[in-house]
């Protein structure tokens, strides 16, 4: 099953996130990573691929407090149908989200 779903060539909707990490005061629980002055890069590949990632560019910080980001598509983002496994990077220091599993984004074929 698919996190977020597109059809092939389709530019929009965007991926909207918000960015979490363990909350060390609230076992259990989440609380949303603060990408104040941080850089967010999203990386996606095709699932069961080692190959070259699809797409490796910065996300949009939307709200840095509260942790949110875009994702906008461009070019040659879907033109494959497939299932692709994606990840957001926020940098220095590095952290991957989500740490425990991956993103699934589904390009589907036009009718």
């Amino acid at each position: 099953m698919a996190d977020f779903t597109l059809k092939q060539g389709d530019l929009g909707p965007s991926l909207f996130a918000q960015l979490l990490e363990p909350d060390p005061d609230n076992p259990g629980q989440r609380r949303p990573i603060n990408l104040t002055g941080r850089q967010v890069q999203f990386r996606m590949r095709l699932k069961g691929s080692a190959g070259a990632l699809k797409v490796d560019r910065a996300a949009v910080v939307t709200d840095a407090v509260t942790g949110r980001v875009r994702v906008d598509w461009a070019g040659t983002d879907t033109d494959t149908v497939g299932l692709f496994v994606a990840e957001l990077r926020v940098g220095t220091p590095q952290q991957t989200v989500p740490n425990d599993t991956h993103l699934v984004v589904s390009v589907i074929a036009p009718v």
